[in-house]
């Protein structure tokens, strides 16, 4: 059976990926030792590195067969409908960390000085005297991939004070979370914007958004669960003039407004409970009702990390992607699928939006597709 263009020259790619890859062997790459120095991890991976046979390419395919068929399938539109070769290689690499691990391929965010950077970083930042000690024991009982505590830094937009973790703060200072920089654009929230941060969280990142919208700009932040809401409330209070700049929505975004859902109360990934049986409840909004409700004259870019429901959040926005047609940052790594279904859709709207990838960290986490009008 032919198979459409795309499809083989998607799979071409990833077969030269994994081709080129099977012989690495990479002891740094374990995310306990990239967040914390643990050199048990970095011994897990010496002792499975050392029992695992070399593969031959045939024995390859042969032992990743169906990884590679689902690999395949839900990356092989994306790659086509991809503007720029970067982006292309990016999405290769994926899908190859997908199959392989991570003692077989590292992700391009792992530069040689991330771990050094990001200790020191976080030694001259930390602020665990001012943290609130209540506070910072609830949100660490529910996040244990990474330090939470309180820090101040100045990242180029003058002292900011807040709540949020490690990772996200180094991002902050060296390569900020939904941002997508190549030779034709500049992707991220300007000068003057009205963004949406759906998924706000701690309220770390729309602090962000408000530095980089200015005082002329606003951010409309979409956040349900009551944990991330003590957060995001005192980060706001930490830094009155940026939380002038922000308006808060105690929501889930959704495709329809006013349902009642089941929430899973976590940590990074709190989401909203499919099987509708986890006991906290939240009320959902969508896009389109909340741009008429609150009267917001414009949406300039959207930024989706809502643990899976942002093609649902997507199609609850349809209103207001085809009456602003927003740059868009939106993540693909919740499920599979997303990777085909949501840029799929967004193509699907006939908005002439060019696609770019970026990913935001070491392993398969962090995925944003980046949507920019022509």
């Amino acid at each position: 059976m032919h198979q459409p263009t795309h499809v083989t020259t998607f799979a071409a790619a990833l077969a030269e990926k994994l081709l080129s890859s099977i012989r690495n062997r990479h002891t740094d790459n374990h995310q306990r030792f990239y967040q914390s120095a643990d050199q048990s991890a970095q011994l897990e991976d010496l002792r499975s590195l050392e029992s695992e046979p070399e593969l031959s390419p045939k024995d390859l395919m042969v032992r990743h067969q169906e990884s590679i068929k689902r690999e395949v399938a839900t990356k092989s539109l994306l790659h086509s409908l991809l503007a720029d070769q970067t982006s292309r290689d990016l999405l290769v690499s994926l899908a190859a960390y997908g199959i392989l691990g991570h003692r077989r391929v590292k992700l391009p965010y792992y530069r040689p000085d991330n771990v050094g950077r990001r200790e020191a970083l976080l030694r001259q930042a930390e602020r665990t005297a001012d943290a609130d000690p209540d506070l910072v024991a609830a949100i660490r009982a529910k996040w244990t991939t990474d330090v939470f505590s309180q820090f101040e830094f100045d990242c180029g937009y003058g002292t900011t004070r807040a709540y949020t973790i490690g990772e996200e703060l180094f991002r902050r200072c060296f390569a900020p979370s939904y941002e997508w920089q190549g030779a034709e654009c500049f992707i991220r929230a300007k000068t003057g914007d009205i963004v949406l941060d759906c998924g706000a969280a701690f309220g770390d990142v729309s602090l962000q958004f408000a530095q980089s919208v200015g005082a002329s700009g606003h951010v409309v932040c979409f956040e349900p669960y009551p944990l991330f809401l003590r957060v995001f409330r005192e980060n706001m209070r930490l830094n009155p003039l940026l939380a002038a700049r922000t308006t808060l929505v105690e929501r889930a975004v959704w495709n329809k407004s006013g349902e009642t859902l089941s929430f899973i109360a976590g940590g990074g990934g709190s989401r909203i409970d499919q099987s509708n049986c986890a006991p906290l409840k939240i009320i959902t909004t969508t896009i389109d009702e909340t741009v008429a409700t609150e009267g917001i004259p414009r949406v300039d870019f959207i930024k989706m990390d809502i643990e899976g429901a942002e093609l649902k959040a997507l199609h609850g926005a349809e209103a207001t992607l085809r009456r602003f047609r927003p740059r868009l940052a939106v993540c693909l790594y919740h499920n599979p699928e997303d990777f085909h279904t949501i840029p799929d859709y967004l193509q699907s709207l006939g908005l002439g939006y060019r696609f770019h990838l970026n990913h935001h960290y070491i392993n398969e986490w962090e995925t944003v597709l980046y949507a920019t009008p022509a």
